[in-house]
């Protein structure tokens, strides 16, 4: 993912927010990993791991400009994933 809003997405660390969860989340890096093994075995598989890796942030506070941020990419992805699969 290229643009202004990918960085906060090439890794897996948001920060040191207090109110976010202490697991270790999916980033974009790992979801390319994962595709130049040939992990996925369905497309759907793919689109839950993008999906989990853009949500991840919408746990900072709502003004916050990393969780707008999410919420504009995750638009973005569900309308071209809808439009994609109709094809």
């Amino acid at each position: 993912m290229v643009g202004r809003d990918a960085w906060i997405f090439k890794k897996n660390d948001f920060g040191d927010h207090k109110n976010m969860k202490k697991n270790k989340t999916m980033s974009l890096q790992d979801i390319e990993s994962k595709l130049k093994i040939l992990e996925y075995s369905k497309v759907d598989e793919f689109a839950d791991d993008m999906m989990s890796v853009f949500s991840y942030p919408l746990g900072y506070p709502p003004i916050s400009e990393i969780h707008k941020i999410a919420k504009r990419i995750i638009k973005t992805f569900e309308f071209a994933w809808k439009t994609m699969k109709k094809r």
